[in-house]
């Protein structure tokens, strides 16, 4: 395998990777604001109501920062030099 094959190869994995993680955010943001405003709508007590408020504030503090860290992190993200002619 060469050096660009194998650069290739490692590429397809992280964008691969990055969906992943993609895919599960937005599950747990789905799980979390669905939870959270079905415990509001259903509420009886105000206790009750502070949690599903919580768990609101929680998918949005999430939804927040996966969406700029990745933003940030893309920015930074350059495949290595890797110079493998050496070896």
């Amino acid at each position: 395998m060469t050096a660009k094959e194998h650069n290739k190869l490692l590429s397809i994995f992280m964008m691969a990777h990055g969906g992943l993680q993609i895919f599960g955010v937005i599950i747990m943001v789905l799980l979390y604001g669905g939870i959270g405003t079905a415990m509001i709508a259903n509420a009886r007590r105000d206790e009750e109501q502070m949690i599903g408020s919580i768990l609101i504030g929680v998918m949005l503090v999430v939804a927040f920062i996966s969406l700029f860290s990745r933003q940030n992190f893309q920015s930074r993200l350059q495949p290595p030099m890797c110079n493998l002619s050496n070896y």
